[in-house]
């Protein structure tokens, strides 16, 4: 008989449960697929609290061709990264994502079910572009971080671009980081991402 290949919604359901499990504070939210650099990709899965932790899936039905672009347009925004990928993609994978990335393998029970070990803890990034951090915010948001900075209220009819370079000069990259992260837990509108919050306090 041939074995079925785990996919990633198979791992994915996993995760989600070991991670709802793990955050059940009213301070953290688990999102599925946040897009990042303005759509340009998408994380799998994000928790956002104190830091911004995202986790990439790679499955047995994957491959690693995305993986180097990934890894670098991920390393741009998220404060820890964590790869969880099946045995068989490990030996190639370790070989692309950064040292400071942490790595868990799904591993095959006897069962049939899936399993997670860690393989290696992440560490922070120490590099993260706050170009790129503030791109996960709307605009609407990072207006209100300028006007919170003593701009006029018309700054809003400024294009997007703007906002995004001008916020970025208005604030350290340790204040974005938490204004960024607060937006991000009290935005009440996520549109398509809504339906993928697990947990939202």
């Amino acid at each position: 008989m041939k074995r079925v290949l785990f996919k990633d919604q198979d791992i994915r359901s996993v995760l989600n449960q070991k991670l709802e499990k793990k955050y059940r504070d009213a301070d953290t939210i688990i999102i599925n697929e946040l897009g990042l650099l303005q759509g340009l990709c998408r994380v799998d899965v994000a928790v956002i609290n104190g830091i911004i932790h995202g986790y990439e899936i790679k499955s047995e039905a994957d491959t690693l061709e995305r993986l180097p672009l990934q890894a670098e347009y991920y390393s741009k925004v998220m404060d820890k990264l964590t790869l969880v990928c099946s045995e068989s993609h490990f030996d190639d994978a370790i070989k692309i994502i950064p040292d400071w990335w942490g790595i868990k393998v799904a591993k095959r029970t006897k069962q049939n079910n899936i399993k997670l070990y860690t393989y290696r803890t992440e560490h922070k990034n120490k590099n993260v572009d706050p170009a790129a951090l503030i791109e996960l915010l709307w605009k609407n948001e990072v207006s209100d971080l300028l006007i919170e900075k003593g701009l006029p209220n018309n700054i809003i009819h400024k294009n997007k671009s703007f906002l995004y370079e001008l916020c970025v000069n208005e604030y350290s990259l340790k204040d974005l980081k938490d204004n960024v992260r607060l937006k991000l837990k009290t935005r009440t509108n996520w549109r398509d991402h809504k339906p993928l919050l697990l947990n939202v306090g």
